[in-house]
């Protein structure tokens, strides 16, 4: 995965770059939504973590992802939590 991630006013930002804008835009949904909510730093982490690890699984197994965006799942979700 591109992009970059800081702890800036009491929650994560997330910069997802360098594939294609619907996998960016998606991936930056998902890390949003993982960690929305008043968390502590080390709560989020985990969460971006357990996430992350995920994303790596179906990305390996769909590496059409970063070249067609979530569509290319043809409506599949994944499940992390």
């Amino acid at each position: 995965m591109r992009g970059s991630y800081d702890w800036k006013d009491g929650k994560y930002t997330f910069k997802m770059r360098g594939h294609h804008p619907d996998y960016n835009a998606w991936v930056t949904q998902l890390l949003k939504d993982a960690t929305k909510g008043k968390r502590r730093p080390d709560e989020a982490l985990e969460r971006v973590t357990k996430l992350l690890k995920k994303l790596d699984e179906v990305i390996r197994a769909n590496p059409e992802l970063l070249t067609h965006g979530p569509k290319a799942l043809k409506g599949l979700t994944i499940k992390w939590e």
